[in-house]
């Protein structure tokens, strides 16, 4: 199975609850951003990014968070200095989620 295929455990019609794409403004994931990747880190020396989050499904559920506060998705977070966790939960109709964790240090 690929991510964003059409098939869950090889149910037809059962979508993966995974990411096609995920950015926080301009930083660098590392390692480079891939579906089946759920932990990531990036440096940053700015104030604020905007975090973008795509789910594989259009009709997945996205839930962002950065150290524990609820954000919106495509909306710009503060970073406080020092490591700040943000995790990006998917979920799919019919069960399954999938959480994405980005560790960013602010210098």
């Amino acid at each position: 199975m690929t991510a964003g295929s059409n098939d869950k455990d090889g149910i037809p019609g059962r979508v993966s609850p995974v990411l096609s794409g995920l950015t926080i403004g301009s930083l660098i994931l590392n390692p480079a951003f891939a579906p089946g990747v759920t932990n990531y880190t990036a440096t940053t020396a700015n104030n604020t990014n905007k975090v973008r989050a795509v789910p594989a499904d259009d009709n997945a559920l996205i839930l962002v968070s950065i150290n524990g506060e609820a954000v919106p998705n495509e909306s710009s977070v503060a970073w406080n200095n020092g490591e700040n966790v943000l995790i990006v939960s998917v979920a799919v109709d019919g069960g399954g989620h999938t959480d994405y964790t980005v560790t960013v240090t602010k210098e």
